[in-house]
């Protein structure tokens, strides 16, 4: 399975569609009421061309009254095909819905107005005329017809190579976000943009810090849930998993990892292996403020101090404890991480190493600024 793509249907149960395999004419298919269980498993066929069924996803139409998926397939070349359905068990003959004239995959549609807006992407090779291949663009139309997008583009180049899968959230508030998932040079790495209106198509980068990209997860996809959808999903699964992530402030783009010998040090995040950079908040005493960092991939291993240099030690009376305090900045979702050993002293990014040192400087402020959480 690839490319999940959760939909509440009209009648308001969930469908979950998925590619299946890598070049399979048949998508995955389920049904799910409260998206805990989940029934019904089955392979839709949309084509039979031999050509590969990627990135499905449905919009409804309420003109026509049917679900439109619309999936990447190929034959010379790359074009976004639809498949209508009223029920998800049976589908029409797969159409062309946009061709633009060059290579396309990963069709994403939203409505603001009475503007329908087709954010894509270009899968031509970057290296050749135009160079404007592996980014995010855009194409709009008043109406969901096939072919309607094809001659209407936007002036919308998001992203430097290689980008694709993008996917539009209304924030309502804000306006909207645009989240592109990067495959290369490192994998499983998500960037987003803001805009106050699809119509204009200036999107703005996010800061680094302000976003944390889901861990080890490809393609993205959302779906909105009801309070009390939400407190089953919780009931079944959890409030939140037992591992979190030390993201680091001065590097946003990086965590705290066990990788090097022992060593904690701090890198870029990879798409896998990603469990090295996983760690459990361990409390000192049930009701206390101090903690232990234990290493998720290596249980029973624990940051310790070792000439004020932090590495990861199986014996636990060497392990260190450490306390929590607000992080050098305004953002209260950034911490500072005091060893109670040496009070005074931080855990502080050193080159790729993590030391206790006490705070000299601004710069010093931002590399003992991190960010605990999923």
């Amino acid at each position: 399975m690839r490319d999940p793509f959760i939909y509440r249907k009209q009648d308001g149960d969930f469908v979950v569609l998925a590619t299946d395999m890598w070049n399979s004419e048949y998508i995955q298919c389920y049904d799910s009421k409260d998206l805990v269980t989940f029934t019904n498993s089955r392979l839709l066929h949309l084509n039979n061309n031999g050509m590969h069924a990627w990135a499905p996803e449905v919009i409804y139409d309420n003109k026509s009254k049917y679900y439109l998926i619309l999936w990447s397939g190929n034959t010379d070349r790359n074009r976004i095909y639809v498949s209508y359905t009223k029920d998800f068990i049976e589908v029409s003959e797969a159409e062309i819905f946009f061709d633009p004239g060059f290579d396309v995959i990963d069709a994403n549609i939203k409505k603001e107005g009475d503007t329908y807006y087709l954010y894509f992407k270009d899968e031509r090779d970057p290296d050749e005329s135009p160079y404007e291949g592996k980014r995010i663009k855009a194409a709009y139309s008043n109406e969901l017809k096939p072919r309607a997008f094809d001659n209407q583009l936007m002036d919308v180049l998001i992203g430097e190579p290689m980008f694709e899968a993008p996917m539009l959230l209304n924030n309502m508030e804000d306006g909207w976000l645009l989240y592109g998932d990067s495959y290369y040079p490192e994998n499983g790495k998500f960037y987003g943009w803001k805009s106050k209106s699809l119509t204009s198509g200036e999107w703005i980068p996010l800061k680094r810090e302000d976003y944390n990209p889901p861990l080890n997860a490809k393609h993205p996809a959302y779906v909105e849930v009801s309070e009390k959808e939400l407190e089953l999903l919780v009931k079944k699964w959890g409030k939140r998993p037992e591992w979190n992530r030390i993201r680091s402030y001065s590097s946003p783009e990086a965590y705290l990892t066990t990788v090097n010998n022992g060593f904690i040090t701090i890198e870029v995040y990879p798409f896998d292996p990603y469990q090295e950079m996983l760690w459990k908040i361990v409390k000192d005493k049930p009701n206390g403020d101090n903690i232990y960092l234990e290493s998720i991939t290596y249980p029973g291993n624990f940051v310790s101090i070792e000439k004020f240099v932090c590495k990861l030690n199986s014996d636990k009376n060497k392990a260190s404890s450490f306390t929590l305090t607000r992080g050098f900045t305004n953002n209260d979702r950034w911490h500072a991480i005091e060893s109670i050993e040496f009070r005074g002293k931080f855990m502080q990014i050193d080159g790729k190493h993590i030391r206790i040192k006490t705070i000299e400087t601004e710069e010093d402020e931002k590399r003992a600024t991190f960010q605990i959480g999923y």
